[in-house]
């Protein structure tokens, strides 16, 4: 009960701090984009919370699918997107948990099955000029260096979504 009144408390602070802000700016009163947009996320976020019930889970994939700027059928579909998500965050903190040399993080990804991931992210036929026959043949192997980072050289560009595309690691 007293964690729920607290985090009520925090919420209304939060709403007074956005409104505050919002009415410091003369473009934030004049912009009509923003009640549209703000009216689209609360609704989303009230179709997760009522398909999910009230919970911090639930809250935290509500802002996720509104971040995201996801739309789900029904509330099955809206259940079983949640549960992939906390799947997904449960590796994300697994992994991260492991002191790696890497973090995961969650992305808009993250409400998709692997099948569902794999069909339509990677399975683009590779028949751009860097999987060409010929192209990609090591030539002399005794004259490469033990190690090379091309981001040492500016060579690596950061990542890059190329969509269903499949080969944007030829691009840099």
């Amino acid at each position: 009960m007293a964690h729920a009144r607290i985090l009520l408390l925090a919420l209304a602070a939060l709403a007074t701090a956005t409104v505050a802000v919002a009415s410091s700016s003369s473009f934030a009163v004049s912009n009509p984009i923003r009640p549209v947009t703000e009216r689209a996320a609360s609704t989303l976020e009230s179709t997760v919370l009522a398909a999910l019930g009230r919970t911090r889970h639930a809250l935290r994939f509500a802002r996720f699918a509104v971040r995201y700027g996801k739309s789900y059928e029904s509330a099955a579909e809206v259940r079983r997107r949640f549960r992939i998500f906390s799947e997904s965050l449960e590796e994300v903190r697994s992994t991260n948990r492991k002191g790696l040399s890497y973090r995961l993080g969650i992305n808009r990804f993250s409400d998709m099955s692997w099948e569902e991931f794999q069909a339509t992210r990677l399975g683009a036929a590779q028949t751009c000029s860097a999987t060409l026959a010929g192209n990609h043949l090591m030539r002399d192997a005794a004259a490469l260096p033990e190690t090379k980072d091309w981001r040492e050289d500016g060579i690596v560009s950061p990542v890059k979504d190329q969509s269903h595309c499949g080969s944007c690691w030829t691009f840099r």
